[in-house]
């Protein structure tokens, strides 16, 4: 009878199922990192009991015995062979990967230009290299400098912006009602002359968050039309001008960001535009300020306008409506 109740306990004691996962956990004492590696269960331990298991792997500590799942825990002297550096040579990114004995060999040699790194990675590189904790980690800052190098370099372009408003104050374009932008500019460089009339304005959830949001509408006007449009736009339909300003601009460009590079007659700015259609636009953007060095809490939130009127202020100079390179300017010295 004692035999039978024995036998009963032993057939409902928990066993490996075919179809289980084995994880070895590796703890590694020189990094204090730990990897979990799956691997395919081997179909000795099919059916065997948490005991017969430990038997079998008695090197290694089971620390997790389910009928679909198996976990053996053990601890290594050395390091965990996830650990990267790089470094740059003649002008070149470089990965060496770090052994379990601690010792570098080259990993990879890319052709990713160190210009594309930003100053704070540039300085742990001087001082011995940029440090990488997995491969996951190092395929995500690659990544990142490649779609820096693939940004396309647009020529400096001269800018001659003027701003209209609305001959009917009740249409007026800066009023909390409208709150818009109407505008021509006129672009050119070696290559090409471009005009085009648009519409801007910032959309009401701007204020929470750290990105700016707004609402563009653009219409291409042919460089032969640009004077017949002007002299309707200020003749007929008595359309006002509020400013007007000139600028240099150099962009580059891929599918999901704009990066423009503003010298104005009174100091250079960045601007950080989304372009992807399909990837969140506050991220995209963050992603992209980081990327180039840059820190977000340090964006002017406000317009070009805004700045310049600031400066002045602060500066104790004459205000121009009309913005050029030949009237004396206030300059950018500080964020204010």
């Amino acid at each position: 009878m004692a035999n039978q109740n024995t036998a009963e306990v032993s057939s409902t004691e928990e066993k490996v199922a075919a179809n289980a996962i084995l994880i070895l956990k590796k703890y590694y004492t020189k990094c204090d990192h730990t990897i979990n590696e799956y691997v395919e269960l081997p179909k000795e331990l099919v059916n065997l009991t948490k005991e017969q298991v430990q038997e079998k792997y008695s090197d290694w500590e089971v620390i997790g015995f389910e009928k679909g799942k198996i976990t053996l825990y053990k601890e290594f002297d050395d390091m965990c062979g996830e650990h990267f550096k790089l470094k740059v040579e003649e002008g070149k990114i470089v990965i060496y990967q770090i052994n379990k004995e601690g010792n570098q060999s080259i990993y990879e040699k890319t052709n990713i230009s160190s210009e594309y790194l930003t100053q704070t990675d540039l300085i742990s590189i001087e001082n011995g290299g940029l440090d990488v904790y997995g491969k996951e980690e190092l395929n995500k800052i690659l990544e990142n400098l490649k779609q820096q190098k693939d940004l396309t370099n647009l020529p400096r372009t001269y800018e001659k912006t003027i701003q209209y408003n609305h001959c009917d104050s009740r249409y007026d374009f800066y009023s909390k009602e409208i709150d818009g932008r109407f505008r021509v500019r006129v672009s050119s460089n070696d290559s090409e002359t471009t005009s085009k009339l648009s519409w801007k304005r910032r959309l009401k959830s701007t204020t929470d968050t750290e990105v700016n949001k707004e609402e563009e509408k653009e219409v291409i006007i042919s460089p032969e039309d640009i004077d017949n449009f002007l002299f309707i736009v200020e003749n007929v339909m008595h359309f006002s001008i509020v400013e007007s300003y000139e600028r240099y601009r150099t962009s580059f460009e891929n599918e999901e960001i704009e990066i423009s590079v503003d010298e104005y007659p009174f100091g250079i700015c960045i601007e950080v535009e989304n372009k992807s259609k399909t990837k969140d636009p506050e991220i995209t953007v963050k992603k992209w300020v980081q990327l180039i060095g840059l820190d977000i809490s340090d964006a002017y939130r406000l317009s070009w306008d805004d700045k310049y009127l600031e400066l002045c202020r602060v500066e104790g100079i004459k205000v121009y409506s009309e913005v050029t390179f030949d009237k004396p300017m206030p300059s950018i010295k500080k964020k204010i």
